[in-house]
């Protein structure tokens, strides 16, 4: 794996991540988002950033309809419907 030399914790497959990864480092940002100039590093987030401008989102949850745009968000949004509880806390038996 490649390792970068400033953080030497992270670990990265493809050269051109790690290129990414270094850009956030040295601050170079240069994917601009034309509506409210936010700016990034890769142009999958500025990709990822304009579906808030357009309103849009890309998983809907199909026992009520709602919308996320994170696959994160969406899979604890399922876990409502589905009642699971997949972390339990290390001191006392709850589970969330």
């Amino acid at each position: 794996p490649l390792v970068c030399k400033i953080c030497k914790d992270k670990t990265f497959t493809a050269s051109a991540t790690l290129m990414y990864h270094y850009r956030s480092h040295a601050g170079i940002k240069p994917f601009i988002c034309l509506i409210c100039n936010t700016t990034f590093t890769r142009q999958h987030s500025l990709n990822y950033h304009m579906l808030i401008h357009n309103n849009q989102s890309r998983f809907t949850c199909k026992d009520c309809g709602r919308k996320f745009r994170h696959p994160s968000h969406f899979k604890e949004h399922l876990r409502r419907h589905t009642g699971e509880t997949p972390f339990e806390c290390t001191d006392c038996p709850l589970k969330f």
